[in-house]
């Protein structure tokens, strides 16, 4: 029937477009099956659009018996636009994975933000929670589901974070439930400092909450900070310029401050604060537009000097 596809065009050219409508293949591209041919999801689903238009017309000609620009090339061979360049994001395209699949494969939404809680304080991966642990504990993870009870008048929320490690079990009650009622909802990523309760019957610790995060909340502290990390030969002056457009073309007052940490030739590091032409306001838009640039080891999101409320 042809072999295996070899690009997005020959599989669009080889399928019935009436069966594999363009939603069923964005469904399969976010679902992760086209990710031996490109792995690069968001290319995939940015060439979409012109790659079926372009079958769909060719397979009206055919029908019609007229011939057209492509009756003597395949589809695959005719370069595909790139006029929808539409940026997808890591977190967006897990999103639509887990919308497709109902879980995640390629990733999990926490790995995006691991690095920079660990600066927070002590949230550990939810498999290494000592369940045993008495007092408060921070953990943090992604809502998978959600029940509300109600119980004489009082409404409390039952729900469940996972990591790529775990999950665990927490219970909001009445009073702590409708202080934080709005942050509770699936796939929001939440940090709950609370006690572990040991004394259910199902040996499960659950963590009953007293106070519920968000990464929003984090970053809204004026002591959050930005790390570039530098290094000698790693990162051109052309990139250095783009992240300092990327920084000044947010719009409106910023207040998080941008150090950086510069490794010389001979392996000297230097730390400094950036002036304030360089503050910004840490998002996940910023964030990953300068990875992008920069490289993914190379911007920090630091909050070893905020101090959760207590």
């Amino acid at each position: 029937m042809g072999g295996e596809f070899k690009d997005l065009t020959d599989f669009r050219e080889r399928s019935n477009l009436d069966i594999v409508t363009k939603i069923a293949c964005q469904a399969l591209i976010f679902a992760g099956a086209f990710d031996r041919i490109n792995s690069n999801r968001g290319e995939l689903l940015n060439q979409i659009e012109y790659v079926h238009g372009v079958v769909q017309r060719q397979n009206e000609d055919a029908r019609l018996g007229q011939r057209s620009m492509f009756d003597d090339s395949s589809v695959s061979d005719i370069e595909v636009s790139h006029d929808n360049n539409k940026m997808w994001s890591y977190a967006q395209l897990l999103a639509k994975e887990y919308e497709i699949l109902g879980m995640y494969l390629s990733g999990h939404p926490m790995e995006i933000y691991a690095e920079e809680l660990k600066t927070l304080g002590k949230i550990e991966r939810i498999a290494q929670i000592d369940k045993t642990t008495q007092g408060q504990i921070l953990a943090a993870g992604n809502i998978c589901n959600r029940t509300l009870v109600e119980r004489r008048g009082e409404m409390s929320a039952f729900f469940e974070i996972e990591d790529a490690s775990g999950r665990l079990s927490v219970a909001l009650y009445s009073d702590i439930f409708h202080k934080f009622r709005e942050f509770i909802k699936v796939n929001q990523i939440v940090i709950v400092r609370g006690s572990l309760d040991n004394s259910r019957n199902d040996s499960q610790a659950r963590l009953e909450g007293t106070q519920v995060f968000t990464i929003e909340d984090i970053r809204r502290s004026k002591l959050a900070e930005m790390k570039l990390i530098l290094k000698y030969g790693k990162v051109k002056a052309e990139a250095i310029i783009e992240a300092k457009r990327l920084m000044t073309a947010q719009s409106g007052e910023h207040h998080h401050k941008v150090s950086a940490e510069y490794t010389s030739e001979d392996g000297m590091k230097l730390n400094f604060l950036l002036n304030e032409s360089w503050c910004v306001t840490i998002t996940d838009d910023l964030v990953s537009s300068l990875r992008e640039v920069l490289g993914d080891e190379a911007v920090r999101v630091d909050y070893s000097n905020v101090h959760l409320p207590s």
